[in-house]
């Protein structure tokens, strides 16, 4: 891959190739850059990106992760350390 914003989107296009399923959970902590070209990618293709905002403390918030995380959801992109500079969950 050239870079990881579109490494992210390959990861993800795969994922949801593989599992057949067309929701992804991407952290707001991800690189900026990195939601944008996910986002360019997905607004044509039926993917639907949605975002897990992160705490006070920077990190994903753990409770709407898990309220969120269903069956239909191919993949979960979470950068460690963050764009924060942040490493743990």
């Amino acid at each position: 891959m050239y870079d990881g914003s579109t490494a992210t989107t390959e990861a993800v296009l795969m994922a949801e190739r593989l599992t057949g399923r067309r929701r992804v959970l991407v952290a707001k902590s991800l690189h900026p850059e990195y939601r944008d070209v996910l986002k360019t990618y997905a607004k044509n293709s039926g993917l639907v990106v949605e975002e897990i905002p992160y705490g006070a403390n920077g990190t994903v918030d753990s409770k709407f992760l898990h309220s969120t995380l269903k069956n239909d959801v191919a993949a979960v992109v979470i950068q460690s350390p963050n764009f924060l500079a942040l490493l743990k969950m």
